[in-house]
């Protein structure tokens, strides 16, 4: 899975809990309204949109309900859990985080 791919989840997460759309979303984030648009078509987020991202979903505060919902916390804490074993290994590209070395 992709960094992409992990983000993409995690928004699908935000907008069916919030029942808000993408656009709503990305502007609320990084202001960009088309964020996932661009993303959609390859284009990959910035490491710092990557993080405002992140930052964003880890805070109860921004799900409905103040509470974040179990898969999107499992989500992140894969994240989290990519972040250590990238740290133990330099062979890992960024685009293919999370992908088992051959």
């Amino acid at each position: 899975m992709q960094l992409k791919d992990y983000l993409n989840s995690l928004a699908e997460m935000w907008t069916q809990a919030s029942g808000r759309t993408l656009g709503a979303l990305s502007t609320r984030v990084v202001n960009d309204g088309n964020f996932f648009g661009r993303l959609a078509v390859g284009t990959g987020p910035s490491v710092t949109a990557f993080e405002k991202f992140l930052a964003f979903f880890r805070n109860g505060d921004n799900w409905p309900d103040n509470r974040i919902p179990q898969a999107a916390v499992d989500l992140l804490d894969r994240l989290d859990a990519i972040a250590t074993e990238g740290r133990a290994s330099t062979d890992n590209a960024a685009e293919n985080i999370g992908v088992a070395a051959s």
